[in-house]
């Protein structure tokens, strides 16, 4: 049992790994992670109830051979967790990510919004890729849990702040090219696949960005851009 933890400012927060025991994760808080609960196969039971995922760059990874892009087969079919009870809100790039090939229902959890073009937005399964399974999450929750909660933290209060300053990406899906353009300077730009392993990273110094992506394989991936006034913007990026 994982019960009543505070993971901040991590890569990978938990990893979870063809356990043949029954896991527990409960009531813990998952913030500013590249990866909150990564979880490679499903060998018994695994129960993520009454968790917060706030500002991550992605809740939680159920995926296969340790990546989650088109260039490697899904799971033929793997146990479906049980997600109940959980606040999955503000997460850059997905709240839920499923790479297996059959379909499952994760249960009553709060998206952030009750509008299901949104709370599909940050789900990946059947919708962003043909070969796997559809995620349901219905009923959602139609108002926040009193778990559902801001957590800031005085001494990095600075990477909480909004984001004041947009970054354009495009185009995106993309293929050959990609361009990033600021109003602020970029002092550091960073590409991550979605295990949040990261396969570029540079310190350009400047407000416009240009990328050749001819070598990266079809998938999601997720950018990291730190601006000269001290702001993180991430985001969701899709190679055709």
């Amino acid at each position: 049992i994982i019960s009543g933890n505070t993971f901040y400012r991590v890569q990978n927060a938990y990893r979870h790994h063809q356990c043949a025991s029954p896991i527990r994760i409960l009531s813990n808080v998952f913030t500013e992670t590249d990866v909150a609960l990564n979880i490679e196969g499903i060998g018994s039971v695994l129960e993520i109830r009454d968790n917060n995922f706030y500002n991550n760059n992605i809740g939680v990874a159920v995926n296969y051979r340790h990546k989650l892009t088109w260039a490697y087969p899904p799971a033929d079919s793997i146990i479906a967790p049980i997600v109940d009870g959980n606040c999955f809100y503000d997460n850059k790039v997905t709240g839920f990510a499923w790479y297996a090939k059959n379909s499952i229902n994760i249960g009553a959890n709060w998206w952030g919004s009750v509008d299901t073009n949104k709370i599909d937005s940050v789900i990946i399964d059947n919708k962003d890729d043909f070969r796997i399974g559809t995620v349901s999450y219905k009923p959602n929750f139609l108002l926040s849990n009193p778990g559902c909660k801001v957590y800031t933290f005085p001494s990095k209060a600075e990477h909480l702040i909004a984001n004041r300053n947009e970054i354009q990406v495009y185009p995106n899906p993309f293929l050959n090219t990609l361009e990033f353009k600021s109003e602020k300077c970029i002092e550091c730009v960073s590409i991550y696949d979605v295990v949040g392993k990261i396969i570029y990273q540079s310190t350009p110094k400047s407000k416009n960005i240009s990328m050749n992506t001819e070598e990266y394989t079809t998938g999601v991936y997720v950018y990291r851009i730190i601006t000269d006034d001290n702001q993180i913007h991430t985001g969701k990026i899709i190679r055709e």
